[in-house]
Order: structure tokens, then sequence, then C-alpha cells
């Protein structure tokens, strides 16, 4: 089971959840040989499935975590970081998914900028495009305004970033996302970054 539901079973009182598989009831007590011990498949499965069920309620509701800023050359790494999130439950807002034909591009993605909950900025080779420069600007002014929410912008170096990328000033002072690096695992610090939630080391 992922740490981030557990934590939220316990903030809310209950010391106890049901598995999304068997339905079989799972106490939350004893935690020190979970987190100490590989997964099992079992619950390696469990966790997919719960990811799922999360991810398919915030499709319905439209509830995305995450802005995948990106220059459009870097679209095929981009998307496959994306479909990685989704299947930890987390639901990425990523234009070729979610822009539909037929509607004005404009006015739907400054919906997008004015309510989700972080942006993902990022980099490889080919540097930042200038669409992309001005969805980061954007974010920036719309969550410069949201006043007692934390709303990360986080840069992301793609693994064929050779040279240490060049950043726009704003975002140098940000922790980054290196995914040219094994350690820490770029997509849990990611998700990190994301949800505010780390998952504990096992």
């Amino acid at each position: 089971m992922t740490e981030q539901i557990v934590q939220s079973r316990l903030n809310l009182g209950f010391n106890w959840l049901n598995c999304p598989v068997c339905d079989q009831r799972i106490s939350l007590l004893d935690r020190e040989e979970p987190l100490t011990a590989a997964p099992s498949p079992t619950v390696q499965e469990m966790d997919r499935a719960t990811a799922q069920t999360i991810l398919q309620g915030k499709i319905k509701t439209g509830d995305f975590d995450v802005f995948l800023c990106h220059n459009c050359a870097d679209k095929p790494a981009v998307k496959e970081i994306g479909a990685q999130l989704k299947q930890r439950g987390i639901l990425p807002w990523l234009d070729e998914w979610e822009l539909r034909p037929g509607l004005p591009w404009q006015r739907l993605l400054e919906e997008q900028i004015a309510t989700i909950k972080s942006a993902a900025v990022f980099v490889g080779k080919n540097g930042t495009g200038p669409w992309q420069d001005m969805e980061l600007y954007a974010f920036l002014r719309k969550f410069a305004k949201r006043e007692g929410q934390k709303c990360p912008v986080i840069p992301v170096i793609l693994p064929d970033c050779e040279n240490p990328p060049e950043l726009p000033t704003f975002l140098e002072s940000m922790t980054w996302v290196d995914f040219r690096k094994q350690d820490p695992d770029p997509l849990q610090h990611l998700i990190w970054g994301i949800t505010g939630e780390r998952e504990l080391r096992r």
C-alpha cells in the first residue's frame, strides 16, 4: 500500500483499510514490517489497483494534480513520465491528452493554469520552447496570487539533457528533479514535489 494512502487513513482516525482487490481488512497498526520489507506481489497489485481507483475518480472530476509544461520536441519523454505518474494515481494534464479537437486551446490552457495544483517544467537537450516560456510566466503569475496555497513549479531535467541546463532565472532557485540520476529515484522525487507527500524508503 502506498504511504500516501496509509497516512491519509491514519489522519482521518482509521487504523485499517480494505484491500481494493479482495476487500479484506488490513490493519495499519503494525507499520514496521511493511516499511522495511520489500513489498510482496500481492501488495504491489493492491497498490496498482488502489492507484487506478484514485486516478479514475480524479479523471471523472477533472481534478488534475500537475501540468506538464514542455518543449514539443520532448513530448515522447514527457508522455512516458506522464504515464508513470498515472500508474501511481497522479493525474497529469498534458495538451495532447486533454485538448479537445475543434475548441480554442488557449482558453482551455488558461483554465488549467488558474486551477491546477502544481506544474512540472521539463528541460531536455532542446532547451525550453517559446510557448513553454509563456506557460511558465503564466503559472508564476497565477500561483503568486493564490493566497495560502503552496503551488510548486518543479524543474525536471530529462535523461537526454547532456549539459547543465540553462533554466530561466526564476527557476534556478527551485529544487530540481533529475531523471539523469537514479538516486534519489527521480519519479518518486517528482511525486513528492507534486503531492508534498514523501514515500518512505523501504
